[in-house]
Parts: C-alpha cells; sequence; structure tokens
C-alpha cells in the first residue's frame, strides 16, 4: 500500500487514477478515515467488504460532491432537500429511496473541501465506510491504520492527513418514511434535526 501525503498535489490526481481503475483508498474524512471505492464497480465494492470483513447484507454509504449530485441518484422530496440544504455539507447520512429502483441509499456531503473536490472531479459519488475492522473502532489514527491495513489488505493507497480530530461517526436518518427516524445517533442532534425538519421529524 502506498502512502500519499495529503499535502502533495500530486496526491488527488494519483487518488483519482485508482478510484477510475477500481482499485480501493484509505482516505480522510470529516468524521475518521473512511475506505472508499467507485460506488459503482460491484466488483470493487464486493472487495471493500471483504477488507473490512463487512456483513455483506449492510450497506455502504455513497458520498457526494454536493446536494445537485445527490438529487441525481436519490428521490429528495422537497421538504427533505429544504433540510439538508441548512445540514449539508455536514455529519447527516441521509437514507433516501433511491431513483429507478425499489430500494433505499444512505447519501452524504462531507464537509472536508479536499474530498468534495476529489468526488466533483470523479463526477459520481463514492462508496465509503469507516477504515477498521467490522466491530472494531472507527479509526483517527494513521499508525494504527498503517498497521492495520498495511500489508495485503490489497489497498492500493492511503492519504495521510495525519491524526485526525476524534469525531463520532455521522448521525443517520432514515427519510423513506414519516416521521423520519433515526437510525444512528452522532454529531447532528435531535435538536438540529428538529429545527431543521420540522414537524416531520
Amino acid at each position: 500500500m502506498q502512502k500519499l501525503s495529503l499535502d502533495d498535489p500530486k496526491t488527488h490526481d494519483s487518488v483519482l487514477a485508482v478510484l477510475k481503475s477500481g482499485g480501493i483508498v484509505i482516505i480522510p474524512t470529516d468524521t475518521v478515515y473512511g475506505i472508499a471505492c467507485d460506488a459503482f464497480l460491484p466488483a470493487s465494492v464486493e472487495k471493500l467488504f471483504e477488507i473490512k470483513r463487512r456483513d455483506p447484507n449492510k450497506t455502504i454509504a455513497w458520498l457526494c460532491a454536493d446536494l445537485e449530485m445527490a438529487k441525481k441518484y436519490a428521490h429528495i422530496a422537497p421538504e427533505v432537500e429544504h433540510g439538508l440544504g441548512r445540514l449539508w455539507p455536514g455529519v447527516l447520512t441521509a437514507v433516501l429511496p433511491a431513483l429507478g429502483a425499489e430500494a433505499s441509499i444512505g447519501l452524504r456531503v462531507p464537509r472536508y473541501p479536499w474530498l468534495t473536490d476529489l468526488i466533483r472531479e470523479f463526477g459520481r459519488p463514492i462508496a465509503v465506510t469507516s477504515a477498521n475492522i467490522s466491530g472494531e473502532a472507527p479509526q483517527s489514527s494513521i499508525a494504527q491504520l498503517l498497521k492495520d491495513f498495511g500489508a495485503g489488505a490489497s489497498i492500493e493507497c492511503i492519504v495521510d492527513a495525519g491524526d485526525l480530530p476524534a469525531e463520532a461517526p455521522s448521525t443517520v436518518v432514515d427519510f423513506t418514511q414519516k416521521p423520519y427516524r433515526v437510525l444512528r445517533d452522532g454529531p447532528v442532534s435531535r435538536q438540529d434535526l428538529k429545527e431543521a425538519f420540522g414537524e416531520n421529524f
């Protein structure tokens, strides 16, 4: 696994090349480090599940560059769009009805300019899950990540942004039903949600 510095201007293009080739990367986010791949390549997503040892029946959220990108892949009702406009970019994962499929999808717009710029240039969402073995704590330590995934994990590169501030994973809310339901508590409080989404929450 190649270690790339976030401060190196070549890192952006290197990560893009790995994603476009179907590879797996570890990247910093506005919460914890995440394992990422092209959301639209099933073989890559399957590989990500294997690396993380994640239950294949669970889903992985997609990170989008902005709300407009998210609207290309999910049905977002006007009242939901209004609330997301107040909380995105940010640490809220929205579970929404997927466009063109009888399924739901978790989407988030991170508050991390390097990452949103990367996704915007990539041109479509990336699948991202916390960089840890399933059942273990999400990682913010670059040294621990190198120890856990540095050898034999089939990860092409890791973007070193140093140790990230200790942050909880994103708040997850199901918007496929009313009232909207919190699936995982996180940095976006229930009061924040009530203020953004009003009586539907």
